[in-house]
């Protein structure tokens, strides 16, 4: 059964997060004109935790299936959602996702090593791959960024195009 609720499209009004966003734009690296023509962003928010997005940055990146968070198991991971500590919320919606949840398609090898040649295609070329791992339901990876947006190389991985506002 899926949600009747509409899928959000903009960050929530936390005036907290936006807060030190700005603090932090005000604060640290900026990127140049070059660099915001290429999709480089520096501090910006999607949603509930802030971003950081420059050249020269190693990033840790933790992207899953559609299924993951199946709809009809909503129930158990929804009182997460509510956890006041985003630290102790992000360790416990984590140790959900390593639960399997879904039909967990990366479990097989064949879709798995197909993931894994994706995100080596451009190594060494466009960014440094340091260290991944293809879950069942998700997959983590710690990368280099060089001269391309993380959220460019992260739409490259998933198979999305590319444009100068992806998110």
């Amino acid at each position: 059964m899926e949600s009747s609720t509409p899928v959000r499209r903009t960050p929530p009004k936390n005036l907290g997060l936006l807060e030190l966003i700005r603090g932090k734009r005000e604060r640290d690296w900026k990127p140049s004109v070059e660099e915001l023509k290429k999709g480089f962003r520096g501090w910006h928010q999607r949603g509930s935790l802030p971003h950081f997005d420059a050249p020269g940055v190693t990033q840790f990146v933790t992207f899953q299936l559609h299924d993951s968070f199946p709809v009809t198991r909503r129930a158990e991971f929804e009182a997460i959602l509510k956890e006041p500590d985003d630290s102790v919320k992000r360790r416990k919606l984590e140790a959900w996702l390593d639960r399997g949840h879904g039909d967990c398609w990366l479990r097989r090898r064949d879709v798995a090593e197909r993931v894994e040649k994706t995100l080596l295609e451009a190594d060494g070329r466009d960014y440094r791959m340091q260290a991944w791992v293809v879950m069942p339901n998700h997959v983590h990876l710690v990368v280099d960024v060089w001269d391309v947006p993380l959220v460019k190389l992260i739409n490259g991985w998933k198979g999305k195009p590319s444009s100068p506002n992806a998110e």
